[in-house]
Parts: structure tokens; C-alpha cells; sequence
């Protein structure tokens, strides 16, 4: 069977974090793939954009930075 294939931008995963308007959409998105309805995959690139998000905003991380 041929699934869809999306590539996951940084968005929708910050999207699941940040708990804004747009976290139900983004957790429904990353639901239908972890249902194998669709097959997606991110670069390299978004992983260390993510960490570098994670890392540096005030409404991810709650805890002080140094």
C-alpha cells in the first residue's frame, strides 16, 4: 500500500510544545502518522532547529537560563 509522505517541519513539532491554538492540529497530524496513515520524516536540519528552539524560548523551557 502507498502511503502519503510529508516532510515534518520544526512548526508542527513546536506546535506540540509551545501549547497554543495550533497544538491539537499538530498533535492530530503526528497521531494519523504514528497510525501509519501517513509516513513522515524530518532533515537534519529541523532536528537541530528543534533543539535550538527547545533550548532558547522562554515558553518551551521553564527553568532558568544561564
Amino acid at each position: 500500500m502507498l502511503r502519503n509522505r510529508f516532510f515534518i517541519d520544526s512548526c508542527v513539532l513546536l506546535g506540540i510544545l509551545r501549547k497554543d491554538e495550533n497544538t491539537r492540529a499538530c498533535k492530530s497530524f503526528i497521531s494519523r502518522i504514528n497510525n501509519d496513515l501517513f509516513v513522515g520524516y524530518i532533515s537534519p536540519f529541523v532536528t537541530g532547529e528543534m533543539f535550538n528552539s527547545v533550548r532558547f524560548a522562554d515558553d518551551i523551557r521553564t527553568e532558568k537560563k544561564t
